[in-house]
């Protein structure tokens, strides 16, 4: 799996973080997140699901993109951790990776996000030093 960029926003499409891998040029955080969070909202209308995943293309070395919802029930709102992936998804370490950084940040989302820069770091840190490995997983 080739990661090419992580996306962290909540179910009302706001952008939290957003770090690019490989010199990938990602639309606006803000229109990606709003598209998110509406397709996560008609997934769980009609299907009652969760969103999982969306590919673009038709190989194995396709597009995709890999959804991981933890839900903030005490602020009442869902948080995505969005992976921009090629390849075969490792969806383990992307568990591993999504529960680590909600662990290590929830107490900043349940307080809705006071201080930006400080989630940044806060995420930035644990990317550089416990998966500086993470773009070629």
């Amino acid at each position: 799996m080739s990661l090419k960029n992580i996306l962290i926003c909540d179910d009302n499409g706001h952008p939290f973080y957003n770090r690019s891998f490989h010199k990938f040029d990602m639309v606006d955080p803000s229109l990606f997140s709003g598209l998110i969070s509406a397709i996560g909202y008609i997934g769980k209308q009609l299907f009652n699901e969760n969103i999982a995943d969306i590919s673009f293309g038709m190989n194995r070395n396709s597009s995709k993109i890999g959804i991981i919802s933890k839900e903030l029930i005490s602020a009442d709102k869902k948080i995505f951790f969005v992976f921009l992936y090629s390849g075969d998804l490792n969806l383990k370490n992307l568990r591993e990776l999504s529960t680590n950084i909600y662990i290590e940040t929830k107490s900043m989302l349940v307080n809705r996000l006071n201080d930006v820069n400080k989630f940044r770091f806060k995420v930035d840190n644990l990317l550089d030093t416990r998966y500086h490995g993470l773009k070629n997983w």
